[in-house]
């Protein structure tokens, strides 16, 4: 998704403040922590017999997430404010290698306004989407993200009508080109990626880029063979 940035995005920057906000609350406070240790994740290869610092790591992580989960007041205990520590060094480092950086978000499934389909008026207006009541801005990345004009800027709206009846769900507008424009999203199933972090709001352009559409053509025709198939499978 950085390639749907812009070029003067401060990644640097993003990393702080997500250490920032670790080391001001995980120590202190136990729901926290135990929240950052749900989301720890190394890249430690499945069925290697040879430990790695990976192996250790997750090893604590386990540990850590026992013993605050028994009795969250060990959060003050002198191992597990150590562990903290060695476990918050790793995950700076996999920041640094792999790129990824945890910032507030969701990840929810998408569908559209559904009053019209009773013969009712919409109700989200043009430029206006519903997720969980959340008012204000948040960008929108769909996976496979092919061109840097299908992230989008969304503008979210609290509707009454909705309360109740979605959570974690996004809903779209009838009225925009949004679904088309993430890659041909549409609403059988598929998930975005919504952030919400400032910064990178600030730096998506693709809602001011020209919406980029496959036109088509004349596919070579193939005869459907077993080799076929399985050629088409492993592409």
């Amino acid at each position: 998704f950085w390639n749907a940035l812009g070029d003067d995005i401060d990644i640097a920057s993003i990393s702080e403040e997500v250490i920032t906000g670790l080391k001001e609350t995980i120590f202190t406070n136990p729901k926290d922590a135990l929240e950052f240790l749900g989301a720890f994740t190394t890249n430690d290869e499945l069925g290697s017999d040879e430990v790695t610092e990976d192996d250790e790591i997750n090893s604590t992580v386990d540990k850590l997430k026992a013993v605050l989960t028994l009795s969250p007041l060990m959060i003050a205990d002198r191992w597990v404010q150590q562990s903290l520590r060695k476990v918050i060094t790793r995950f700076v480092e996999r920041m640094r290698d792999d790129a990824r950086i945890p910032v507030a978000g969701a990840n929810p499934y998408i569908i559209a306004d559904p009053f019209p389909m009773f013969g009712l008026k919409p109700v989200l207006k043009k430029g206006q989407y519903y997720y969980n009541g959340r008012t204000g801005k948040a960008a929108g990345f769909r996976s496979p993200l092919v061109d840097e004009s299908e992230a989008v800027v969304l503008n979210l709206t609290d509707v009454d009508a909705f309360h109740g009846l979605f959570k974690n769900i996004l809903v779209f507008n009838w009225y925009d080109d949004t679904l088309t424009r993430m890659g041909g999203a549409d609403t059988d199933g598929d998930k975005i990626a919504l952030v919400f972090n400032e910064t990178i709001i600030a730096h998506v352009k693709g809602n001011k880029l020209p919406l980029i559409t496959d036109m088509g053509g004349d596919a070579q025709k193939a005869v459907m063979t077993d080799e076929n198939i399985a050629q088409y499978d492993l592409m």
